[in-house]
């Protein structure tokens, strides 16, 4: 877990394992950041004779003085899986939230699993809160429409309420299996998020 400080110098950074973070000297409105690909990150700074342009591999942040990028955005990434369960609980407008954004790609970089912040989020109950009730029938309209933008149909909402009073289900399993699906990774904009980064706020 490697942290590093950019200098004036045109340098080249490649983080290894860990979550790993170039620390930059200005705001994130002075840089230019461009997804390479296999080739990493590139991060020319606009102001002259501070940063310099400079190449990342491996890296999992790019900390400004006012804000953090994240670029670790794969499915089994820690900041990838922030955005896939903000999809679920709050919908794809949490991901404006800086502050919250942040808390939550933090918790994952403990190295908890998406289920693991499923089953967090139902059992302190703020899953009930955000639901706006405890019951299957709640929660199961709840990430329904965070995930598909629409209400579910009464016969939606039934078939999925059976598989969880069946115990095919439990409340933090559905969450964590609609997390991952095609459809939420689409309806938070992951892939354009792996071209951009995710901003928060913190450390």
């Amino acid at each position: 877990n490697d942290t590093v400080a950019s200098s004036a110098l045109n340098e080249r950074f490649d983080g290894g394992a860990g979550v790993d973070r170039w620390v930059l000297d200005g705001i994130r409105a002075d840089y230019t950041v461009v997804n390479a690909a296999s080739a990493g990150w590139t991060v020319r700074d606009r102001v002259t004779g501070r940063d310099g342009f400079d190449t990342v591999m491996a890296t999992e942040r790019l900390v400004f003085d006012d804000r953090v990028l994240a670029l670790d955005l794969g499915l089994a990434d820690a900041a990838g899986r922030a955005a896939l369960l903000l999809g679920v609980a709050v919908g794809p407008q949490a991901l404006q939230n800086r502050s919250l954004t942040g808390a939550i790609v933090q918790y994952f970089d403990s190295g908890a699993t998406l289920l693991q912040g499923a089953e967090l989020l139902v059992s302190s109950g703020i899953m009930a809160q955000l639901a706006a009730g405890a019951d299957h029938r709640a929660f199961v309209r709840h990430v329904f429409r965070n995930v598909v933008g629409a209400w579910p149909s009464e016969p939606t909402i039934h078939e999925l309420v059976q598989l969880l009073d069946a115990g095919v289900y439990t409340q933090a399993s559905m969450f964590s299996a609609l997390a991952e699906l095609p459809l939420n990774q689409s309806n938070i904009g992951l892939v354009g998020l792996q071209q951009t980064g995710l901003e928060y706020f913190g450390a």
